[in-house]
């Protein structure tokens, strides 16, 4: 058993990318770590057949005869990134948590189920790990990179003293219709763990949660919705991201405001990467952004009469 920490890529015979489909067959030509580099090529013959199985983000392959796995980080169920491969198949040695690695290469062989999909390449998931070693898991710890010299001065959020955020002006020049409470934001914004949260919008009202987004270039997520009231015909619901309580929509994407007559199981992309018309692309520098929620009638007014309530689920793709 042993383990290869390198990049993979795939070379199909019709396919630029691996997209993960159950059960997926298709001609494969050659398998190549870290970009083929010398004695990194495994060649397997022009139309070669291989079956492919996803499950939570653990890739399967059977290829003549040979069998290994793969564990990538999955994207839109495109395989991407950094890749571990694992020699012998799905049966070579004993998965205890079912997370994909096995248990010899899995440093925390007991994952939670609902955080498989959260483990990095050690098989350890953000309530097992503590990256900083201050105590604070990495699900609860909002400054999960704290320096060493800092450790035993971290608050309540694992943070050090050169970490600690003001939250102080978070919510100044709020407009009067608009409830905005530093205490109630979204600092956690990025953690790498699904949150919920339920939001309860006043009659007449919207809310704005600030949150700094911390700097960075690789993180993507998504806010999904659930769990909303019906609502009065002729209104709006609608959310928005912007850079003052209750300001002008982000114009960085597609998906910088979202507006529905039912957001219930529906969801919209943010990313620090890059902008398209499927996500809000929020940009690489840390900054103070605000995600906003107000019901409007036709005109564009907040006059809906009665309290809203709704479920907002975060979660995050990759940092």
């Amino acid at each position: 058993m042993f383990a290869l920490k390198q990049k993979i890529v795939f070379m199909l015979a019709a396919w630029t990318a691996l997209i993960l489909s159950a059960e997926a067959q298709e001609s494969i030509t050659s398998i190549r770590f870290n970009d083929g580099t010398a004695g990194a090529v495994i060649n397997l013959g022009a139309g070669t057949s291989g079956s492919f199985t996803s499950v939570n983000g653990v890739l399967s392959i059977d290829v003549a005869g040979v069998s290994f796995r793969v564990k990538c980080p999955v994207i839109n169920d495109v395989a991407s990134g950094e890749c571990v491969v694992y020699a012998g198949g799905a049966d070579s040695a004993p998965d205890s948590d079912n997370d994909g690695l096995p248990d010899p290469e899995d440093s925390c062989d007991n994952t939670p189920a609902d955080e498989i999909e959260f483990i990095d390449a050690s098989g350890c998931s953000p309530t097992e790990r503590d990256t900083d070693g201050d105590g604070y898991n990495d699900a609860v710890d909002f400054c999960d990179n704290t320096p060493a010299a800092e450790i035993d001065l971290v608050d309540a959020n694992g943070c050090a003293p050169s970490e600690q955020t003001s939250t102080a002006g978070y919510c100044d020049n709020t407009p009067s219709t608009y409830i905005c409470n530093p205490s109630e934001n979204f600092d956690d914004f990025i953690s790498d763990i699904k949150d919920s949260k339920t939001v309860v919008l006043n009659a007449r009202q919207a809310r704005s949660f600030p949150f700094t987004l911390p700097a960075g270039s690789t993180a993507t997520g998504e806010f999904f919705y659930a769990n909303n009231e019906s609502m009065i015909a002729g209104f709006t619901w609608r959310a928005w991201f912007s850079t003052t309580p209750g300001g002008k929509a982000l114009t960085t994407g597609g998906y910088c405001t979202f507006s529905s007559t039912d957001p219930n199981g529906k969801g919209r992309d943010w990313s620090q990467v890059s902008a398209n018309a499927f996500n809000c692309y929020l940009g690489q520098e840390e900054q103070l952004l605000y995600l906003n929620f107000g019901i409007f009638d036709a005109s564009g007014a907040l006059t809906y009469p009665i309290n809203y309530n709704f479920q907002v689920d975060k979660n995050v793709f990759s940092q």
